[in-house]
C-alpha cells in the first residue's frame, strides 16, 4: 500500500492490513492519526512531558505486539486509548512513591476498605462496559467515544451533530442509559 492510499483507509481497513501483510504503511498511517492524541492523554495523566512521551511510545509498541488480540478493529481508537491507560498505570505502580488515581477512574479505592478484592470487582466491570461498548450501534459508539475518548465538549459536538445542547444532552445520557442497562441485564443473566 502506498502512503496516500492507507491515508484514505477507515482504521478498520488499516488493523486488517496490517494484521494480513504487517504492511507497516498501515500502522505508520494509526501512528500518525493518534500519535498526538495519545501523547497528550498520557501527558493530562502524568503531568510530565518526558514520561508521556515515553509511555506514548510503550502504547504503540504494545499495540504492535497486540495487534491480533483486538477482536474488533472497529474499536481500535478505544483499545489504543485503553492500553495508554494501562500503561500509565503500570508506570505508576513501578513508581509507588507517587501516590495516583487517573482522572478518568470513577472509582475511589482509597476509600475502598475492601481493598484488592473491590479493585477486581471494578476491573471487572470496566472490562464488561468496554465490551458492551463494542458492541452498541455505531452512532452510540462515535458519540461516547468523541465525548469521553477524545475530551469534546458539550459545544464540540453541537457543532459536529448540528443540534443544540439540550438534544445532546439528551443524546449523552440515553447512550449511557442503553451501556448502564445492558450492563444490568448481564449481571442478571
Amino acid at each position: 500500500m502506498t502512503t496516500q492510499s492507507t491515508s484514505q483507509l477507515a482504521d478498520e481497513e488499516l488493523v486488517a492490513g496490517f494484521r494480513a501483510t504487517r504492511d507497516e504503511s498501515c500502522f505508520v498511517e494509526l501512528y500518525n492519526r493518534y500519535s498526538q492524541k495519545i501523547f497528550q492523554y498520557c501527558l493530562t495523566i502524568t503531568k510530565d512531558s518526558e514520561v508521556a512521551s515515553d509511555i506514548s511510545q510503550d502504547v504503540f509498541l504494545s499495540a504492535v505486539e497486540k495487534m491480533d488480540q483486538l477482536r474488533n478493529p472497529s474499536i481500535f481508537k478505544g483499545w489504543l486509548f485503553r492500553i495508554a491507560r494501562n500503561e500509565c498505570m503500570d508506570y505508576y505502580k513501578k513508581n509507588t512513591r507517587l501516590r495516583f488515581v487517573p482522572a478518568d477512574e470513577r472509582f475511589d479505592l482509597a476509600a475502598d476498605e475492601s481493598g484488592v478484592e473491590s479493585a477486581r470487582e471494578k476491573e471487572k466491570m470496566l472490562s464488561s462496559v468496554e465490551m458492551l461498548f463494542s458492541n452498541m450501534e455505531e452512532d452510540t459508539r462515535t458519540l461516547l467515544g468523541l465525548k469521553y475518548f477524545e475530551n469534546y465538549t458539550i459545544e464540540d459536538l453541537e457543532a459536529r451533530y448540528h443540534v443544540g445542547k439540550s438534544a445532546i444532552k439528551m443524546r449523552l445520557s440515553r447512550a449511557r442509559n442503553r451501556i448502564l442497562n445492558a450492563y444490568h441485564d448481564m449481571q442478571r443473566a
